[in-house]
């Protein structure tokens, strides 16, 4: 029989103290006042139109990248989606600027997934300028010349069958028609 050993073999050994493996810590966001929320939101959009992502400058002034999002839609609509579009097309200038400069087929692969991503977003959330332009035409040309004729023809035997000369042909009411519309 083999001895018990005192102390646990270090594989089997617990990871982390206090936290269960795979838990996450929870992040605790600071509140802020109305003028620092201005600051916030003037600083974010300067750090984004330099191209940084939204949701790291929202983790680095510790609010949540909806949060940051919800502010700039509130307090400046019209200048973030000006920024959106200069941060976008800056984007995807740095993804070509990449392409070109790649120094092996590893670097250029990423070049390229980063450019297909920016083109992506791109073609979404500017779809007036980089989205696919698709166009469609309806030709339809009907020819009613055919129902005019029967429905004149329907209008004819009735008026015919209404006069009191009931005795006249289709064909003399019709010219009787023709008579009475070029004398008035």
């Amino acid at each position: 029989m083999s001895a018990i050993p005192d102390k646990p073999e270090p594989s089997k050994a617990k990871v982390g103290r206090g936290r269960k493996k795979g838990a996450k810590a929870v992040k605790q966001y600071v509140r802020t006042t109305l003028e620092e929320r201005h600051d916030l939101v003037k600083q974010a959009l300067q750090r984004y139109q330099g191209g940084e992502l939204l949701e790291n400058v929202a983790n680095d002034i510790g609010v949540h990248k909806s949060t940051l999002y919800a502010w700039m839609l509130n307090e400046v609509p019209d200048q973030y989606k000006l920024v959106q579009k200069d941060a976008l097309i800056t984007r995807l200038a740095e993804t070509y600027e990449k392409i070109e400069s790649a120094k092996d087929q590893l670097d250029l692969a990423r070049a390229r997934e980063l450019r297909r991503s920016a083109q992506w977003d791109a073609e979404r959330r500017l779809s007036k300028l980089f989205a696919q332009k698709q166009e469609v035409s309806v030709d339809v040309t009907h020819s009613i010349a055919d129902k005019l004729m029967q429905a004149r023809s329907r209008v004819v035997n009735h008026v015919a069958s209404h006069l009191p000369h009931s005795s006249m042909s289709h064909n003399e009411v019709e010219d009787a028609e023709v008579i009475e519309q070029s004398k008035g």
